[in-house]
């Protein structure tokens, strides 16, 4: 439906932009040694909320996204790194360690 393709992390990271683009978020994909990350700005799903739940539900979206990419044909991690109000997620292809 969101137009996705079951491809390369090029691919997935096209789509993690699609889904975060979609609720608002300030998105852009960036090249960090010639692989593909999703720059994210300004998370709406934590918006508002008081630190722990901001922590509790951001490791659950965390977990939903590294499961979406999981369950991809070809398989992908995805590493989140959070930097002040930017977070970078960052596909990569194998098994989840």
């Amino acid at each position: 439906m969101v137009g996705a393709r079951d491809g390369d992390v090029l691919d997935a990271a096209k789509y993690l932009a699609s889904m975060f683009q979609g609720m608002g978020d300030d998105v852009s994909i960036e090249t960090h040694d010639g692989a593909p990350v999703v720059r994210q700005r300004g998370q709406r799903v934590v918006r508002g909320l008081e630190q722990n739940e901001r922590e509790l539900v951001f490791t659950c979206w965390q977990e939903l996204w590294r499961g979406a990419l999981a369950a991809q044909r070809e398989l992908k991690t995805l590493r989140v790194d959070v930097d002040g109000d930017v977070t970078w997620w960052v596909p990569s292809p194998g098994l989840p360690a």
